[in-house]
C-alpha cells in the first residue's frame, strides 16, 4: 500500500480514493463493513457477517462506548501485555479476541474480570457442565427443549433438579476462567472497547451476536 496515498471522506460522508495500491488493498477485503466507534483521529470498520442485523452508528456508540485500541497479536502469550494494561490502569470495558472464526470476549470492571463469553460450542455452559460430569447428555437435551424467554438454560437445569444453584454458579465461574485462560494464549486480532460505567455483557453490541 502507498505510504503517501490516502482515502478522502467529504462532508457528506462519501469516500473517494485514487491511489491504485490502496484500491488493490481494499479490493482484497470486499464485503460489507460497519464502522466501530473510535476517537476522531482513527477509523475502524468491522466486517458484517451473514445474517447480522444492521444497526445505526448512534445505537452502537450508546451501547459499547469507543474503541480504545486495536491490533494484532502475532505470538501466543503476547496478549498478556494487553491484560496487564487493563488491570494496572483499572480499565472498564470489553476485550474482543478474534482468530479466524473464533471469538472470545472478556468483560472488565475497574480492571477486574467480570465475565467472559465465547462462540465455540465447547465453551457453552451446557458443554462445560457435561465435561465436568455434572449433568448427562439426556438432561442437557431435556433442558434445551424447555428454554424460553423467561428461563435461561442454567435455571431450567436447576428447576428440573439436575443441578444445584451452588454447582451452577461454580461451573459458570469455571467457564469464565477457562475462556479467559484460552484467550490469554490466543493469537489474532484484538479490540478493547472502553466503558467506564458498565464493563458488563450488556454493553457489547452486535460484535458478539454471531
Amino acid at each position: 500500500m502507498s505510504k503517501k496515498g490516502y482515502i478522502e471522506v467529504d462532508g457528506q460522508g462519501r469516500i473517494a480514493c485514487s491511489d491504485r495500491r490502496i484500491l488493490k488493498h481494499l479490493a482484497g477485503r470486499a464485503g460489507k463493513w460497519r464502522p466501530v466507534p473510535t476517537p476522531d483521529e482513527l477509523l475502524i470498520f468491522k466486517r458484517i457477517g451473514p445474517g447480522e442485523q444492521d444497526v445505526s452508528q448512534d445505537s452502537v456508540e450508546r451501547r459499547i462506548g469507543r474503541v480504545v485500541f486495536s491490533g494484532v497479536i502475532e505470538r501466543s502469550g503476547d496478549i498478556v501485555d494487553v491484560l496487564t494494561f487493563i488491570y494496572s490502569n483499572k480499565k472498564s470495558g470489553v476485550l474482543v479476541v478474534l482468530n479466524e472464526e473464533t471469538k472470545k470476549t472478556i468483560f472488565f470492571q475497574n480492571g477486574d474480570l467480570r465475565m467472559a463469553t465465547s462462540n465455540l460450542p465447547e465453551d457453552r455452559i451446557g458443554a462445560v457442565l457435561y465435561r465436568y460430569g455434572l449433568v448427562t447428555n439426556a438432561q442437557l437435551e431435556s433442558a434445551q427443549r424447555r428454554v424460553n424467554g423467561k428461563r435461561k438454560f442454567g435455571q431450567v437445569l436447576v428447576d428440573e433438579g439436575a443441578l444445584t444453584v451452588h454447582d451452577l454458579y461454580k461451573t459458570i465461574r469455571k467457564q469464565i476462567e477457562d475462556i479467559f485462560y484460552c484467550a490469554s494464549f490466543s493469537r489474532g486480532r484484538v479490540l478493547f472497547l472502553h466503558d467506564e460505567k458498565r464493563g458488563e455483557p450488556s454493553c457489547i453490541d452486535e460484535l458478539e451476536h454471531q
